[in-house]
Formats: structure tokens, sequence, C-alpha cells
């Protein structure tokens, strides 16, 4: 649902398009990524638009690769960080401030700057944070999704969905499957030892076989694997240019599709419907999480992911292959 004071507001932006606009992004990797399209319709829309994307932490790397933004800015942390961001604000003036999500500390920063009018996702329609605000729901790519329902209310086409990422990087070679092996949460996670044992079967049959990004301390590579501990977006290079990713629900999972690379993706307590990577030809494995704990992360005791079996995932990335 849309607050009702999107028609009034659409009517200024009508009148008055925005010149500036501020786009504060969800500081994950995978969220920036498939908000790049949102950026896209804002371009489109208001042509001449001055974009600014910020952020913090790793996705700044993915928010800078995402050609539509003018410009992107550290949110910083802390008082001191949330200063910073008023004080850019300020000197920037935006005419129009979007917020992927409702976060306090960036609303605060925003409304110390006296920008505005600002319009985003909210957790109810009578946030007083916003000027206009459009209800959180679940959708198949979430935020993206929530975000095109309001946007729609100004009158901006939304239907473009590609994430766009500009990342220079080789030629595709067929024989090569990436595979990664992190994610953000340890219930998010397969066994460590059920990717060694894919890998090697995969090695068997003649393919090559990269392990992409860190593992962490105390996690051994497995023989004759190759390993690059690459930054975000070596990692996205090194995704476009193999066959195909296996993963777990991560960033990377979204960077690769982003890149135009086929997932083998493994899903154990967070939802295929809710986190899916955006395209066609993907391969996305779940168990039935028995703790019902897609949203309590702690509660899960990765019976979901031990019940996907190496022979599923094998099967899944040679049919990929094929």
């Amino acid at each position: 649902m849309v607050s009702p004071s999107a028609s009034t507001l659409a009517r200024v932006l009508e009148e008055r398009p925005p010149k500036r606009v501020a786009f504060h992004l969800q500081p994950k990797i995978g969220d920036t990524v498939n908000l790049t399209p949102v950026a896209r319709w804002m371009k489109s829309a208001w042509p001449g638009v001055r974009l600014v994307g910020v952020s913090k932490g790793p996705a700044l790397e993915v928010a800078r690769a995402c050609p539509w933004f003018d410009e992107v800015w550290d949110r910083g942390s802390g008082a001191f960080g949330l200063g910073a961001l008023a004080l850019r604000l300020r000197r920037f003036h935006p005419d129009l401030v979007v917020a992927s999500y409702a976060h306090n500390g960036t609303l605060r920063a925003v409304r110390l700057a006296g920008a505005g009018p600002v319009v985003g996702v909210a957790n109810s329609l009578d946030d007083k944070r916003f000027d206009a605000c459009v209800l959180y729901e679940r959708g198949t790519i979430e935020t993206p999704g929530t975000l095109a329902r309001l946007f729609a209310a100004f009158g901006v086409e939304s239907g473009d969905w590609r994430p766009c990422l500009e990342i220079a990087h080789g030629p595709r070679r067929p024989s090569q499957v990436a595979v990664n092996v992190g994610a953000s949460h340890p219930a998010k996670q397969w066994p460590l030892e059920r990717f060694a044992e894919v890998s090697g079967r995969l090695l068997d049959r003649g393919l090559k076989v990269l392990w992409v990004g860190p593992l962490g301390p105390g996690s051994p590579v497995p023989a004759r694997v190759e390993h690059r501990d690459t930054g975000i977006l070596e990692s996205a290079a090194v995704f476009a240019e193999s066959a195909l990713l296996l993963t777990n629900d991560s960033g990377p999972m979204h960077l690769a599709a982003a890149m135009g690379t086929p997932v083998v993706g493994l899903f154990g307590p967070t939802r295929i419907e809710h986190y899916r990577p955006w395209g066609e030809g993907h391969c996305l494995i779940q168990s039935e999480c028995p703790w019902a704990c897609g949203v309590d992360l702690d509660a899960c005791r990765r019976d979901c992911f031990l019940a996907i079996t190496v022979d599923e995932v094998e099967d899944a990335v040679l049919q990929v292959l094929a």
C-alpha cells in the first residue's frame, strides 16, 4: 500500500521535476545490486537529474560501479558520520530524498539538513518521517518491488529491473565454475565440507573450480581447487568470466546475476521467493526449515541445509552447464 500523500506529491513532482536527488541505499551488497535499477528509473523519468547514492561499508564499491549515480557518498557510522552526512545534504540541497529503508539515523540526518521531501519504504503508512511512503511488503526482489509501487504513484516507469554494474572483466570460460562458500550469517552457509566434495567431483569431470572471496580463519581450501581471495568488484569480474556460480544465498549471488552469470543458489532459512537473484537460467535449491526461522536466523539449527545433498547440488551444476 502507498500512503495517500503520494498523490499530492506526484502533482508537485510533475510540475517541478527534481534536479537533485539523494538516494539512500541499504548497506548490503545484494540489496545495493538489486537497487541499481531504481536509479535507472529516476534517471529516465527526470532527465538531467543529479543523482547521489548514499551507502556505507562494502556496498559502497557496488554503488560506485553503477553508472546511474553521478556521485556516491559514504554514510559513515555513529554521531560523527551522521553529522557529516547532514552537512553534505545541506550543501547538496536535494529536491527529493529517497530512502530504501527506514533507518532512524539516516532519516534524522535528512531532517537536520532540512532536505526533502522524503519518500521511501516505511513500516507503517502514517510514518511521520516520510512525506510519502510505501508499506514494506515482501516481494520477488523485495525492496525494488516495494519502491516500484511508490514510483508508480509518481508516474515513474519501472519496467526495466536489470541490475546495472560496469565492471571490467575478461571473456567467459565455459569450463570454469566459480564457488562462493560464504554468507552474511552462519545459518545461511551450506557445510564447507560439502562444497569441497562437490568441487572435487567437478574437478574429476575436467572442469576448473575456482573458490572466490575470503574463506575465514580455519577454512582450508581443498586439494586441487584454486582459491582467489578477491574483493567485491574483483569477485564480480571472476563471476562474469565463469560459466556459473555455485553459492549460498549471499551478496555474491546477486553480483553474479548482475553480471549475467547463471547461479546455482543454495537456500536454507531464507526464502527463495523473497531473495532470489534477478534474471532467468538459475537453479535455486531449498529444503524446508523446520524451525521457521527465516527472520530469526540465530534460531536456525541448519537442518534445512543438511537436507541438501551433494548429489543434488552436483546434478544442479551439471544441468545448468548442459
